[in-house]
């Protein structure tokens, strides 16, 4: 086979001369600092080459997001330990804004320790999802087993391991500020089945469709495919 040389060419996100800024403020009215703060273009809109922007606020709770081109933007606290206390309505940028004021408070914390055959197993994910969220919460299993999803807001979440239904989910009321310790998964091994596909002349038979079934509720249907 021979080779090609292809160019590629990265074009820089567009840069605005807008700013939209704001404090961060507690439900007492204290400012808080080190909140990360987003704004994100609204993808409904016919602005498609609005960029968005990030920023942290500082200790007097004052953020400012900067270089913004004019169009819709939502804005979001994310990656954090503290969650807004409301939605904030999406705000229009033709100009700079200096007005936006964000109230927030500690989310909740939901830990707990995934084992396998009683050692701990830091192999996969954790995934907390509800209908209250637009996207599900992830957290890394660490060597030791154990996790920590933190900021959480209020909700009814569904918890389980990622990519692995071998082991059932947990439903969890959740209110903001509170800890949620305890909440433990232990694996169950996921066996793997190899085998000849023949006919009864005992020839392979290429391209065969295996299914394997099981009666349990963990799985409602298991589908190994391949080609002896």
């Amino acid at each position: 086979t021979g080779t090609e040389d292809m160019e590629i060419t990265l074009k820089r996100p567009e840069l605005g001369s807008f700013a939209v800024a704001g404090f961060v403020f507690d439900a007492a009215q204290r400012a808080v600092p080190e909140v990360p703060i987003v704004v994100r273009p609204v993808l409904n809109t016919d602005e498609r080459k609005v960029g968005g922007s990030q920023t942290k606020s500082l200790q007097d709770g004052s953020f400012a997001l900067q270089n913004l081109v004019a169009g819709q933007y939502s804005i979001h606290v994310e990656n954090s330990d503290y969650v807004l206390l409301s939605p904030v309505e999406n705000i229009k940028v033709s100009e700079d804004i200096e007005s936006i004021q964000l109230t927030v408070a500690r989310g909740a914390t939901l830990s707990g320790r995934v084992a396998f055959n009683a050692e701990a197993f830091g192999r996969f994910g954790i995934v907390a999802r509800t209908t209250e969220a637009t996207e599900p919460q992830y957290a890394r299993i660490e060597k030791d087993g154990t996790y920590e999803l933190r900021g959480l807001p209020s909700g009814k979440y569904t918890v389980s391991i990622k990519d692995y239904p071998a082991t059932a989910s947990q439903a969890i009321k959740i209110d903001i500020g509170n800890d949620y310790p305890n909440v433990d998964f232990a694996i169950q091994p996921i066996w793997r089945v190899v085998g000849r596909v023949s006919d009864s002349a005992n020839n392979p038979v290429a391209s065969a469709c295996v299914v394997a079934l099981t009666g349990r509720e963990t799985y409602e249907s298991q589908h190994h495919w391949g080609s002896p």
